[in-house]
């Protein structure tokens, strides 16, 4: 066989396994479970009562997404635990979302509805951490304690919604809030935002992900570090 003939098999071959991949994620479930899995591992039985889906259904979605290597599964007592299996499959979820915004009014209306522009920061992340470094403002973490503690974001400090609420009297009005939690289709950050405004405070919404977040801490410049 020459040499031209295998690098045409090779190049399918290797087109083929992409589509693979590509295929494990192209079901609208299975995006949910990645966006989920993102924050912490879950078991199928979590998964299931999270996406709204049989533990059947949820069990066949995630076999499909391990066999394309997109998941990984442990085994805990009588549960099976799954996570992401490589941050690779984040990046392309991020810039998927991305992409989706500028190739489809449906989807970056439908998020804007989600996290309106009004309750937004317009700083980049880079200013805000610089703030956040200097100590003018403050980094809130909005999720729930079990994912915080699986994905913690460098700098952020954790806090509820009602925490917040309950605890407005011994905020710096002075500083700056920026709130996050799951990323740009997620609110539980929103009722937040809202609440401190209406306390007075300086509180914005970051649209980034933890991953993204931590992402960017990890590639900043020694002198933001």
């Amino acid at each position: 066989m020459n040499k031209k003939i295998i690098e045409t098999e090779l190049r399918s071959s290797i087109y083929e396994n992409l589509s693979v991949i590509m295929s494990a994620m192209s079901a609208p479930v299975r995006l949910r479970i990645v966006q989920i899995l993102a924050q912490s591992p879950r078991s199928v039985e979590e998964l299931s009562g999270e996406i709204q889906q049989s533990i059947a259904n949820t069990s066949q979605h995630l076999q499909k997404m391990a066999a394309a290597g997109l998941v990984g599964c442990q085994k805990k007592g009588v549960s099976r635990i799954y996570s992401i299996a490589s941050p690779q499959i984040l990046k392309i979820w991020e810039s998927l979302q991305v992409l989706g915004e500028e190739l489809s009014t449906e989807v970056a209306d439908a998020t804007e509805e989600l996290v309106p522009s009004e309750l937004c920061t317009d700083l980049s992340t880079e200013s805000v951490y610089r703030k956040v470094k200097s100590g003018r403002a403050v980094l809130v973490d909005m999720r729930e304690e079990k994912e915080r503690e699986a994905s913690p974001v460098e700098w952020a400090s954790a806090f509820t919604a009602e925490d917040l609420l309950v605890k407005a009297s011994q905020l710096a009005v002075s500083k700056e809030y920026f709130l996050f939690c799951r990323g740009r289709y997620c609110h539980l950050a929103n009722k937040a935002v809202v609440s401190l405004r209406k306390s007075g405070f300086k509180a914005y919404r970051l649209r980034e992900s933890p991953f993204v977040l931590n992402t960017f801490l990890q590639d900043a410049q020694p002198s933001l570090r």
